[in-house]
């Protein structure tokens, strides 16, 4: 059961600094359970992040410097 203090995020765009790990890694995971398209804004590579939340169904892109 969700957390009725923690709305729905249908229909939006969730924008996660820096999603490899740590707040940021677990934001960008539960940013999509709730409804969100997560966008990863990140100086690293974030594309293993992008690739797990693609692998669970929900849609993910990363911007910034990505894997050579």
């Amino acid at each position: 059961m969700k957390d009725p203090a923690v709305p729905e995020l249908s229909n939006t765009v969730a924008v996660v600094t820096d999603g490899r790990n740590g707040v940021g890694h677990a934001l960008a995971l539960e940013a999509p359970r709730r409804g969100a398209t997560v966008v990863i804004a990140s100086q690293n590579d974030a594309d293993g992040t992008v690739a797990e939340i693609r692998a669970a169904g929900a849609r993910a892109d990363g911007i910034g410097r990505t894997s050579p």
